[in-house]
């Protein structure tokens, strides 16, 4: 079985007398993409905040690497390659979209990950960046000028061109239209692929995540409820019950 690089074990949250996660436990394998669904309320967001710093369990383990996590601050997963976006696309509106990637890889480059990087201009590695993910005519425009799509996808982009070895992606299908959506499974297989970047993603859009996932993990009531590919849990009764709808 191939290694896990991201490690969630047995976390616990709670906000007053409510358990948003409760004993959840699952890992993300080097190389894969994941998708983390369920129906609203289940704890996904919860569960993101915990992976990337930006909540604390208050029972449980995340472990990155071989190392334990779970104190870490966001900055510093960020900065040793686990990156998240957000659900609401984010960027300095008055300055470039190349600005905006450089502000992000200058905010997350250490001494160690540059070295790994192989040198090279950094104007250079953006614009190749940007190319690939068909954004490249938008280099030195205002980000604030973009439309939604392609504001999300340069979240994307960014968070890819800081390297990282794991991204967590946060609905990163939202609000986009048909055409956006199939450019995005485009882009997830390119960061797995080409990039070698491991993905674990919460979404919605259950036809992309049944496309583009190796496997699925289910929440429910912040508990886990399901594991496995695609194929498996669209034919789980207790998904279908809680999440996917109707009888099967």
């Amino acid at each position: 079985m191939t290694e896990a690089v991201l490690t969630a074990e047995s976390l616990v949250r709670q906000y007053g007398g409510v358990r948003a996660v409760n004993g959840v436990s699952f890992s993300l394998r080097k190389g894969e993409i994941l998708g983390l669904i369920g129906p609203n309320g289940a704890g996904k967001t919860t569960t993101f905040n915990l992976l990337s710093g930006f909540a604390v369990p208050q029972l449980g383990t995340v472990t990155f690497e071989g190392n334990d996590i779970t104190k870490w601050s966001p900055s510093r997963r960020a900065q040793r390659g686990l990156v998240r976006t957000f659900q609401q696309a984010r960027c300095f509106a008055a300055l470039s979209v190349r600005d905006n990637i450089r502000i992000a890889v200058n905010a997350l480059s250490t001494h160690s990950r540059r070295e790994q990087s192989g040198g090279g201009d950094e104007g250079s590695r953006i614009d190749e960046h940007l190319d690939q993910f068909g954004l490249l005519a938008f280099r030195n425009v205002r980000a604030g000028d973009l439309s939604y799509g392609q504001l999300k996808r340069l979240g994307v982009v960014t968070a890819a061109c800081t390297r990282p070895t794991v991204l967590l992606l946060d609905e990163p299908a939202a609000g986009l239209n048909g055409a956006e959506v199939r450019q995005l499974r485009s882009d997830l297989e390119h960061l797995r692929g080409a990039l070698g970047i491991s993905v674990c993603l919460v979404e919605h859009n259950m036809g992309l995540v049944m496309s583009v996932s190796d496997r699925l993990v289910v929440l429910d009531a912040g508990e886990l409820l399901a594991e496995g590919t695609p194929s498996e849990i669209s034919q789980n009764e207790a998904v279908i019950r809680a999440y996917l709808g109707g009888d099967k």
